[in-house]
């Protein structure tokens, strides 16, 4: 009778476990499972090192391999701050549902209500630019800042970043009405770093603040991440990882445009896991309004989040490359998942390798 007993409380154990999906991983397994994948993507030359951090079901993970620069065994830590380049867009998306939330304004709202000045040439055909076209790429605005193409055409990437640098806000307006939309806004996606600076130049304009006081009142204080930043301090940039090309040369660091919104911030690894413990609070309103569908027949898109639909789950991404780093966000709500994992190495399928290995340790994860 006694042992029948015990094989019942196994079994109810069992399957409460499989069914609320709530197994949780010991350290040592878990690095396991991580040092398998990392050590994969580690037979590609061109990575030279790896940091990755795991949020998982209230528990958290980081790891480091490799390092930063070659023969110097200065392997990355938790102190390793790296550009995350348009991981910050999730930020920039965060911020953006709060002012729905906060009624500041709508995803249907034309944005030349919020724009001083005339701009006739923000719609195609009597269809205006809206908040929901600039969150989901679909605005049909430039990729790029206008003029900074002709540098990267030309292959003259110095030119490019003193461009960058030198573009202030009154240059962006100016340009802005130079800009011709060719194609009803919301019908096709088109990556556009331009939308996400107008964006985030609208919810200053609504909060009557600075997109970076908007960061720290909103995101960085309540989940405390103190290291994640916009301007380093001397002391600091010390600490910025060297980013690198497929060759190994060391690549100069991002310029900053004027507001950079759309893709400046730096962080570090145990900042990504505050971040990833802040997003998958349940209490998380703004959260979960930053991953509703916007889009209708485009590109699954949030709050500029790119929506994955992965074995009857649904994953929420966003990839940042800078000129010499390549990272990965991926938050997983119902299995209370977030993966953060960065190299300081860019080439041409930098991206894509990283993303496989986030989702296998994903999947090796999620059973």
């Amino acid at each position: 009778m006694k042992k029948n007993y015990l094989l019942l409380i196994a079994f109810v154990i069992t399957v409460s476990c499989i069914s609320q999906n709530k197994f949780i991983y010991s350290e040592a397994a878990l690095k396991k499972i991580i040092d398998k994948n990392v050590n994969e993507l580690l037979t590609d030359k061109s990575i030279r090192s790896v940091a990755i951090g795991v949020y998982l079901k209230g528990n958290e993970f980081s790891a480091y391999y490799g390092e930063l620069d070659k023969e110097k065994n200065n392997a990355p830590n938790d102190g390793s701050i790296y550009s995350i380049a348009s991981i910050t867009k999730t930020m920039t998306g965060l911020l953006a549902a709060r002012a729905v939330l906060d009624d500041k304004f709508y995803l249907e709202d034309d944005i030349r209500q919020y724009l001083k000045g005339d701009y006739k040439n923000l719609s195609f055909n009597n269809h205006p630019i809206k908040i929901k076209h600039l969150l989901t790429h679909t605005s049909g605005l430039p990729a790029e800042l206008v003029g900074v193409e002709a540098y990267l055409k030309n292959g003259d990437i110095n030119g490019a970043l003193n461009f960058v640098e030198n573009y202030k806000k009154d240059n962006f307006f100016k340009d802005l009405k130079r800009i011709k939309i060719n194609k009803t806004p919301g019908t096709e996606y088109v990556y556009s770093s331009n939308g996400t600076n107008l964006l985030g130049y609208i919810l200053e304009n609504v909060y009557k603040m600075s997109y970076e006081l908007l960061l720290k009142k909103y995101i960085f204080k309540p989940s405390e991440m103190d290291n994640t930043k916009l301007e380093l301090s001397d002391i600091e940039l010390q600490k910025l990882t060297k980013g690198h090309d497929g060759q190994g040369n060391t690549t100069p660091n991002q310029p900053r445009f004027h507001l950079g919104a759309d893709g400046y911030l730096k962080s570090t690894i145990p900042d990504l896991q505050k971040y990833m413990k802040f997003l998958l609070n349940d209490k998380n309103v703004v959260a979960q309004e930053s991953w509703k569908k916007v889009t209708q027949n485009t590109t699954p898109m949030g709050y500029f989040w790119h929506i994955e639909n992965d074995n009857k789950t649904t994953i929420y991404k966003h990839a940042g490359t800078a000129i010499g780093t390549t990272s990965w966000l991926i938050i997983c709500p119902k299995n209370k998942i977030g993966i953060s994992m960065i190299i300081n190495s860019r080439f041409s399928n930098s991206s894509d390798l990283l993303y496989s290995t986030v989702k296998n340790i994903f999947h090796d994860i999620n059973l």
